[in-house]
């Protein structure tokens, strides 16, 4: 247990065990932490140990999300596959095959992507992108005057799809979700997406721990609030069978500083699907 003390201890102080794992996959840390490419997968006594522990240095308070998201939280990916984006309206790129440094591997991997995109897209579908499509190249990029709306809840993609499929007219969404902390997948997909001067709108749950994951997200994608500052939230919190009670550790809001300091005034939580119709009128109608 000598071993297994000694890296507990290097595992809390953050400042050394971050830097050096920063974006690395799971395998790699755990190897590199422990000599065993599967000692901290969740199934192993020492892995849900690790869990615990990270989550305590790098979460966003409240009750413990997915081995997924822990370990996101800290900066390590889980592979290329099972990190995954939602996404709605995501179209694929033009000009997919034309790299002429990829291999032919590489090449029908970016072809079949952006063929799989566009006709999802043009079906109104939502699409889960792993990690290795949103590097494949075949996803389109978005023009300087474009959006791409995110939000933290599928449930807002799943009311989207659903209205969009019915609707005649109107404009064509692109929406990202983070489902939670934002996974390597999200954040890759969202640089891409941004990549040629398309904004970026994000909203979130009206929670301590929604705040930290929008701060999380700020800190990779710069975005801008979409309905989610101290004057939205004030209106929506107004309703109590919206709102729930605000707990968790104090978190900031630094794209609005009032948000946070409304929160803690009125004590309320406010989750995103509170407001699940007045996003899905933004995406579809502007």
């Amino acid at each position: 247990m000598v071993w297994q003390s000694s890296w507990l201890q290097w595992i809390l102080s953050s400042s050394q065990w971050y830097a050096p794992f920063l974006e690395e996959e799971h395998f790699r840390t755990s190897r590199r932490a422990v000599g065993d490419a599967h000692g901290l997968d969740a199934t192993r006594p020492l892995g849900r140990l690790a869990l615990a522990v990270v989550w305590a240095g790098f979460g966003t308070g409240g009750p413990r999300p997915s081995a997924r998201e822990v370990w996101a939280a800290a900066g390590v990916e889980r592979s290329a596959l099972a990190s995954t984006a939602l996404c709605l309206g995501v179209a694929g790129r033009v000009d997919a095959a034309a790299d002429a440094t990829a291999s032919a591997a590489a090449a029908a991997a970016a072809t079949a992507t952006a063929a799989a995109l566009d006709a999802l897209r043009q079906a109104r579908v939502p699409v889960v992108l792993t990690l290795e499509q949103v590097r494949s190249g075949g996803v389109g990029a978005l023009p300087p005057d474009a959006v791409v709306h995110v939000c933290e809840n599928p449930t807002i993609v799943e009311v989207a799809a659903d209205r969009w499929a019915r609707a005649t007219g109107g404009r064509d969404p692109v929406l990202v979700c983070t489902s939670g902390q934002p996974s390597f997948a999200v954040v890759a997909l969202l640089e891409h997406l941004t990549a040629g001067g398309a904004e970026c709108r994000y909203h979130g749950d009206f929670d301590l721990a929604g705040l930290r994951i929008a701060s999380a997200l700020a800190a990779r994608v710069p975005w801008v609030p979409w309905r989610f500052g101290a004057d939205d939230y004030r209106l929506v919190a107004r309703d109590d069978d919206a709102s729930l009670e605000l707990a968790g550790r104090p978190a900031l809001s630094p794209w609005d500083s009032r948000l946070a300091a409304a929160m803690a005034e009125i004590g309320r939580a406010v989750e995103e699907e509170a407001v699940a119709d007045l996003l899905v009128a933004d995406l579809l109608t502007g």
